[in-house]
């Protein structure tokens, strides 16, 4: 089933019940009451309805009860975990925190990015030395996620202090100096 909606046009996903925007995999229609069997997704056996039950989550309104999303951190299926922990960091769910230290271990770099970019938005200092041997993982990607989450933690700490922090080496990606010829920390 295709419908076209002005110049956008949808195709339905009968896994997600939603109306899927061909031109963006981030653009949906959920129909009224999906969020009643939103739990029910969470839960299910198909990892294809969890990963929709995260989108979902993900983009509700405020006010939903969002640490539901912290068993998926520890989910069968990597993706799932992925998303779980991306949605975790964007919405700042503290009950998650230590869910999400667990998967900087993780097997898949895809997760171990997405927890790693996850706590660094979570602005916690006491994670930066869970963060920093990311930045020799063997993934690139894992790499520069942690330089980020990395980055994310300097300027929170520079917000709190009133002060401006300079990453010094983006290879060293921990040297940090408090101000121009001030000691490193």
């Amino acid at each position: 089933l295709s419908v076209r909606i002005g110049e956008r046009a949808f195709t339905y996903d009968r896994f997600s019940g939603a109306l899927l925007d061909e031109a963006c995999v981030a653009g949906r229609l959920l129909p009224a009451g999906f969020e009643e069997t939103l739990v029910e997704s969470i839960l299910s056996a198909d990892p294809v309805r969890r990963r929709e039950a995260l989108w979902t989550e993900f983009h509700s309104p405020p006010g939903v009860d969002r640490p539901r999303l912290v068993p998926l951190l520890e989910d069968d299926d990597a993706e799932v975990r992925a998303y779980a922990a991306h949605a975790a960091g964007w919405l700042h769910i503290a009950s998650a925190r230590e869910g999400l230290r667990a998967l900087l271990a993780d097997p898949d770099p895809r997760v171990r990015r997405e927890a790693a970019e996850a706590l660094g938005r979570e602005g916690d200092a006491g994670d930066r030395d869970r963060i920093e041997p990311l930045g020799r993982d063997p993934d690139a990607g894992v790499r520069d996620h942690a330089r980020r989450a990395l980055e994310d933690l300097d300027r929170v700490d520079a917000a709190l202090r009133g002060g401006p922090k300079l990453v010094a080496s983006a290879e060293a990606m921990i040297t940090v100096r408090d101000s121009p010829g001030g000691a490193s920390s």
